[in-house]
């Protein structure tokens, strides 16, 4: 699953516990029980997406580190400035 799926998926995942909250009051016994069976999951889902922002996190921290490092080692330099080698 790349990034635009997790993306879709959370926010479609958003919408339809959205919508169950609000019809609550019309749903039967036998559907209640779906739905908490099916909330149970919902835990290890946020778990799951919590692991995936802190690997993306880890990511950014690691490069960002990395792009601080390789400023520190390099020599500024002009621009416009040339070498020019000469035959003898």
């Amino acid at each position: 699953m790349d990034d635009e799926q997790f993306a879709s998926f959370v926010e479609e995942r958003q919408l339809i516990i959205d919508q169950l909250q609000s019809m609550n009051q019309s749903f039967n016994d036998q559907q209640k029980l779906v739905i908490k069976d099916i909330l149970q999951y919902d835990e290890a889902i946020v778990r799951r997406m919590q692991q995936l922002k802190d690997e993306a996190k880890s990511g950014i921290d690691k490069i960002e580190r990395a792009r601080v490092h390789n400023n520190a080692y390099e020599q500024p330099y002009a621009q416009e400035s040339y070498f020019f080698d000469r035959k003898k």
